[in-house]
């Protein structure tokens, strides 16, 4: 059932598009501040429609230009096996690019090869492009301390804190 739109009342569209050209953090060794990896993600990008008043069609895309783990250029590790992650070098431009569209009008805009869209709710399409990794022993274990040990060793001792603290509360009230 097709419905018409008065003359006199205009539909607005909502768009929401937001571009990041580049994000980069630097996990450095808590011994002795040196750079141990550095996380980059360019050109991101997220583009949202929908129409006001129309709380069931909408569709948003969200493409991941790049995203990098890479060792610091100051070690004895050659060029090409620097980058642990990453978009697989002239392939494409995004490592992954996701697109969801809710409502039967914004279903019909799917490539789902050939399926029976009109009996679809939602559909979502995944691209991944091809990637790189490289597994250097040293490099990934040198990651996981940083994780396990630095992150989630911050995280634990925090938590403990807060226990003990709790602990010496719950002591003094009886």
């Amino acid at each position: 059932k097709a419905e018409t739109v008065p003359r006199n009342e205009e539909v607005h569209s909502i768009f929401i598009l937001a571009q990041m050209e580049t994000f980069e953090m630097s996990l450095n060794s808590a011994k002795d501040d040196m750079p141990l990896f550095s996380l980059t993600m360019c050109d991101s990008k997220v583009n949202h429609h929908s129409v006001e008043g129309d709380d069931e069609n909408s569709e948003m895309i969200f493409v991941l230009g790049d995203f990098r783990l890479e060792t610091p250029n100051c070690g004895k590790t050659m060029r090409s096996y620097q980058t642990l992650l990453g978009l697989a070098p002239s392939v494409s431009t995004s490592l992954l690019t996701f697109k969801y569209c809710k409502g039967s009008q914004s279903v019909q805009s799917c490539n789902v090869g050939g399926a029976n869209k009109s009996n679809c709710e939602a559909c979502a399409e995944v691209l991944l492009s091809p990637m790189r990794f490289v597994h250097i022993h040293s490099q990934v274990f040198t990651l996981i301390e940083y994780v396990t040990e630095g992150v989630l060793g911050a995280m634990a001792a925090s938590a403990a804190s807060s226990a003990a603290a709790a602990a010496r509360e719950v002591a003094k009230s009886s």
